[in-house]
């Protein structure tokens, strides 16, 4: 699996360039699918490279591949939960980050947390929203934006009458 662990990380600096070289991203995930048809990280990193070329159909496609190759990783679900909100499908936007969250997410739970609480801000679930935002009060600040998720959720109960 070495070459295609090296196509990946290869995607991934393109990835991450500044600015990000989408296309050759995507072509070089698509590399690691290839080469590795088995593999779910480069499925995901294939949809979430579509998913920031505005490609959400294709995106979602990968990502549920990865899902079926590797059922416990959250990543996918979550990102899924993204991809659906960008297009304004806030109901399945809802199932999949309830889907990634059940999963435990090794990181990003708080920042995963407040993004399911927005959907359901807007879709005015507010008492859901804030039941999330409540867990992620009582979370500790971590990896990657440490203290933001928790500082908006207190503002969010604030701003809605909650208690902390």
């Amino acid at each position: 699996m070495s070459e295609a662990q090296s196509k990946l990380q290869e995607g991934q600096h393109s990835f991450f360039s500044k600015p990000p070289d989408l296309p050759r991203a995507v072509s070089l995930f698509r590399e690691t699918t290839q080469l590795a048809p088995d593999w779910a990280e480069g499925f995901l990193w294939l949809g979430l490279a579509l998913l920031e070329d505005s490609r959400f159909p294709e995106a979602e496609t990968n990502f549920r591949r990865a899902i079926a190759l590797d059922v416990t990783d959250s990543r996918p679900h979550l990102h899924l939960g993204v991809g659906f909100d960008r297009q304004g499908s806030l109901e399945d936007s809802v199932r999949c980050y309830r889907d990634g969250l059940a999963l435990k997410p090794y990181y990003g739970e708080a920042d995963s947390r407040m993004m399911l609480a927005d959907v359901l801000k807007r879709l005015g679930r507010i008492d859901e929203a804030v039941c999330e935002w409540q867990i992620v009060v009582q979370m500790e600040p971590n990896y990657p934006s440490y203290e933001w998720p928790i500082e908006e959720a207190k503002r969010e109960l604030k701003n809605h009458g909650r208690t902390i």
